[in-house]
């Protein structure tokens, strides 16, 4: 709705300029005759006073690049293979970087009064005093020129032979520069189908073909532009990029490429600012007050030339210092710019200009072009004798133009890009070429009526040469260029000034290729190396993303016992088993097995334990040798007796075993010794209580074998018995060797213990040892009530309870617990249970030899 709108407002000036001439604010036209003209539409002023209707402020960048558009028309005309026998010619206008003011010219090409170009000399001169003196100026051959021979094709009165348009000489436009110009002039040249061709125009909108249908281009558009760019902020990781764009085409096209491309790379942005069409010194400190408070670090800077030195002077003067640019196209190379800021505004700045490809005979034919030149145009000829007349030097004069540092500064800095304008022409050029059936050595004459150029737009589009820089050049769908290249320029601190150099290429074809060692960064932030332009930190090793916004988060530390093995981690897992987290919680590391120290109070209280525990078996051992003439020891079996002194013994040596550290060989003795004693004392116990029931038994009674079972039978008993657990064992281990394995407490702890590879043996094993008990058992509590408590049954039936319920307790600690605990647990059970079976069974017997030591019976 908007562009028809638009087209109605062109519509209203085209009726009005073919019944007026349009009001023109300056009479300067640098212009050339030719069979076929090309207009040129440049900003020769960067400032147009709408009230006063005049343009201010020369423009020298632009002004050299309408120089180049004179170099490339008549290169083309020395070129005898390219429009043999017809002559190109030009009409440069000056735009003032104003759109009204680029269409108004757009339209004086073709519905401008044609008095208007019957001008006479003395119309002329009194029109532009400023350059020609009129005793000076004289005319001949169709051209205006003052006595210094400075040729400056005004306003030609001459026509052309060929009447090829009705519309008028112009049948292609070269320009304008800018996109803003370029929507306008492009919106009416697109309805009227004439060609245009900007070489330096990037708005993104200007790919529209349904509004901008003739509207071609030799430069990348922005959204080339802007993927390249969201490429150089994602290869810097810069996540927190401040925007600050120009209210126009360009700038809005621009970032809204950008926006759209980092947010493909998953990329944020701090800030998006606009800046407004004519910024106050006010609002641009606003937006620097409003960067300083975001405490950015890395700022996109999307504007014309103009802008940039406005925000620059504001930020020098707020010493707003230490931030890092990235420079677009527009203002990365501009010469202002760099010789007026010092090094803590701009320096480090990082970017994009255009790929340049050395232009050496337009250098040089530059360098050698004077004030008097015939093919200099207007605005170069005005600025030059404006500025010899400041420097007290005669602007009669036939100076080289280089002979200004101005002018030395742009081409040094190569900031024309002259190719773009060359690729231009010459476009429009070999068209002709093939759309007038032209060979290399003639072209049929041009018809008489009219030229139909709307046939232009599609040679236009299809045509390919050897552009420039060397390379072919051609249009793609979009009537933009098929191949885009940038060059990534740095703007290097020396001193107090900057230096521009290219540290790397971007294409579209191939891949980014930078030369980071190769940058030099600003020297007034408060870091060294890349800067970082990120909202949080990245999370490190050992923690986790909170996250807050898409890229804004804090960084939590990863709770006990997980880890996190990345940057950035989304959270923390646990480590496997038998792992456990490193210090800073970033790695899990296998568990060391931490062995039971032997200095530990675990080791010292069971030490001391077996020590107060063996003393008191030796000392009851020592007074039953002393006493073994006693009626109580000569009454019961004194081999079976001191056979249990020796198991007591066995079963405190074997409760120690458990504290030495759990290799194969150690699990295997600890096996062995634990079953072997705690089956040898219930082999005792069952033999006692055997005994004791054949003793009382009526069969037994009458045999006369009591006194061979009590002295030798008992012994053997008690051997065979545990000669049947050394079977069992021998095949268990031999059959299923036991391994150890490690186990985590719940503190993360890594203990090493025994494992058995088959269960069948140990359950065969604690199953034999159960039986025996529980027999042992039996026939304790069946003889308990017998009289005197003879041979101590009712001690010895309270000794096999306890040994059960011990022994229970022994096997489930040993298999549900493990490292200290069942260390600990298990040692002191055994002690337990040997000590049990001490004050159960020999302690009474201990009790009447001290208590009644005269009854001792005399060996024969």
């Amino acid at each position: 709705m908007a562009i028809r709108c638009y087209i109605s407002f062109i519509g209203f000036l085209i009726i009005y300029g073919s019944i007026a001439e349009l009001p023109d604010p300056y009479t300067i036209i640098g212009e050339q005759t030719g069979d076929l003209s090309l207009g040129g539409l440049m900003a020769m002023h960067d400032t147009y006073d709408i009230y006063s209707e005049k343009c201010k402020n020369y423009y020298l960048l632009n002004i050299l690049r309408a120089q180049a558009i004179v170099y490339a028309v008549d290169t083309i005309n020395q070129d005898a293979t390219v429009l043999p026998n017809i002559t190109l010619g030009y009409e440069i206008r000056d735009t003032c970087l104003s759109r009204m003011v680029a269409l108004r010219q757009s339209i004086n090409y073709f519905y401008a009064d044609r008095n208007e170009k019957q001008r006479s000399c003395d119309t002329l001169t009194t029109k532009a005093p400023e350059l020609f003196n009129s005793s000076n100026t004289n005319c001949s051959n169709g051209f205006c020129r003052n006595s210094t021979d400075d040729n400056v094709e005004m306003a030609n009165t001459s026509n052309s032979n060929n009447n090829y348009n009705q519309r008028g000489r112009v049948i292609s436009v070269v320009g304008p520069i800018y996109s803003s110009e370029a929507f306008t002039v492009a919106t009416l040249l697109s309805n009227l189908r004439i060609p245009l061709i900007s070489p330096f125009a990037t708005s993104s909108v200007l790919n529209d073909k349904t509004d901008f249908s003739t509207f071609f281009r030799t430069v990348p558009p922005n959204n080339i532009q802007g993927r390249a760019i969201a490429d150089l902020v994602k290869h810097f990781r810069w996540n927190y990029t401040a925007v600050l764009w120009e209210d126009d085409d360009y700038g809005n096209s621009l970032v809204t490429e950008f926006k759209h491309s980092v947010l493909k790379e998953n990329l944020c942005l701090s800030a998006e600012l606009l800046i407004p069409k004519r910024p106050t010194a006010i609002q641009l400190q606003t937006i620097i007050k409003r960067l300083r408070t975001l405490n950015v670090t890395v700022v996109l800077l999307a504007s014309n030339v103009k802008i940039a030195q406005e925000y620059f002077t504001q930020a020098k003067l707020a010493k707003f210092v230490g931030i890092t640019y990235i420079t677009t196209m527009s203002w990365s190379e501009s010469a202002s710019i760099l010789s007026n800021f010092d090094s803590d505004v701009i320096g480090g700045a990082i970017g994009l200009s255009l790929y340049s490809y050395p232009q050496n005979q337009f250098i040089s034919y530059l360098k050698n072009l004077t004030v008097c030149d015939s093919s200099i145009n207007p605005w170069l000829q005005d600025y030059m004798r404006s500025k010899m007349a400041q420097n007290g030097t005669s602007s009669n004069l036939c100076l080289p133009i280089s002979t200004l540092d101005d002018v030395n500064v742009i081409l040094n800095a190569n900031s024309i890009k002259s190719e773009y304008i060359f690729n231009a022409v010459r476009a429009i050029a070999y068209a002709l070429h093939d759309m007038l059936k032209c060979n290399s050595d003639y072209c049929p004459p041009l018809p008489d009526d009219k030229l139909n150029v709307k046939e232009l737009v599609a040679y236009i589009s299809n045509i390919s040469f050897t552009g420039a820089s060397g390379e072919t050049f051609k249009f793609n769908s979009y009537f933009n260029p098929a191949y885009a290249h940038y060059d990534i320029t740095n703007l290097q601190p020396v001193g107090k000034r900057v230096v521009l150099k290219i540290v790397g290429r971007w294409r579209t074809i191939g891949s980014m290729v930078l030369h980071d060692n190769q940058i030099v960064w600003n020297k007034f932030r408060s870091s060294s190396g890349i800067p970082i332009s990120v909202c949080s930190s990245d999370c490190l090793p050992g923690t986790y993303r909170q996250q807050e916004s898409k890229c804004c988060w804090k960084c939590k530390p990863c709770s006990e016992n997980r880890i996190s093995n990345t940057t950035n981690a989304i959270q923390c897992h646990s480590c496997p088993l038998k792992y456990f987290p490193n210090s800073n919680r970033s790695l899990c590391i296998e568990l060391i097995p931490i062995p039971i120290e032997m200095g530990g109070m675990l080791s010292i209280a069971l030490m001391t334990t077996l020590a107060i525990c063996s003393s008191i078996i030796l000392t009851f051992w020592v007074i039953t040798i002393i006493h073994r003439h006693h009626q109580v020891i000569f009454s019961s079996n004194p081999i079976l007796i001191h056979t249990t002194y020796i198991a007591l013994l066995y079963i405190l040596a074997s409760s120690f075993i458990f504290l030495l550290p759990q290799t194969p060989t150690y699990c295997v003795v600890t096996i062995v010794m634990f079953t072997t004693s705690v089956t040898w004392l219930s082999s005792i116990a069952l033999s006692m209580t055997g005994v004791i029931v054949a003793l009382f038994t009526e069969v037994l009674s009458t045999c006369h074998y009591s006194e061979q079972i009590k002295k030798k039978g008992q012994p053997i008993f008690v051997f065979l018995l545990l000669c049947i657990q050394i079977a069992i064992l021998a095949i268990w281990l031999l059959i299923n060797p036991v391994t150890t394995e490690i186990a985590v407490d719940l503190n993360r702890n890594a203990y090493r213990l025994c494992n058995f590879q088959s269960y069948a043996g140990a359950i065969t094993s604690i199953s034999y040892i159960v039986i025996l008990m529980l027999i042992a058992c039996g026939f304790a509590i069946k003889n308990r009530h017998n009289p005197d408590n003879f041979s101590e049954a009712k001690y010895l039936c309270v000794a096999c309870c306890i040994s059960v319920c011990i022994y229970i307790f022994i096997v489930l600690i040993y298999f549900i617990t493990f490292g200290p605990l069942q260390a600990g647990l298990t040692s002191f059970s055994l002690v337990g249970y040997a000590m049990s079976y001490l004050f159960c069974v020999i302690a009474p017997k201990i009790s009447i030899i001290l208590s009644f030591p005269q009854l001792v019976i005399t060996v024969k």
